[in-house]
């Protein structure tokens, strides 16, 4: 399997976590103290953040889901 596919699948597992939880990139962002954008980002690989990491974390979701390889 490709390494595109499975960041893809991450991002969607992230995405479904939130619309489970009932939280929008927004609250990660405002958790974070950080743009959306940043969030973006950060779920689509592209930086790394260990501020939003926390702040996905504190809010209850899986670290598993959270890993740092940045495209």
């Amino acid at each position: 399997m490709s390494i595109k596919i499975v960041m893809k699948k991450q991002v969607i597992e992230i995405k479904k976590w939130l619309l489970e939880n009932g939280l929008k990139q927004a609250d990660i962002a405002r958790k974070a103290n950080v743009s959306n954008t940043a969030v973006f980002l950060f779920m689509n690989k592209k930086m790394v953040s260990a501020n939003i990491k926390s702040a996905f974390i504190e809010l209850g979701c899986p670290p598993g889901l959270l890993t740092e390889e940045v495209a």
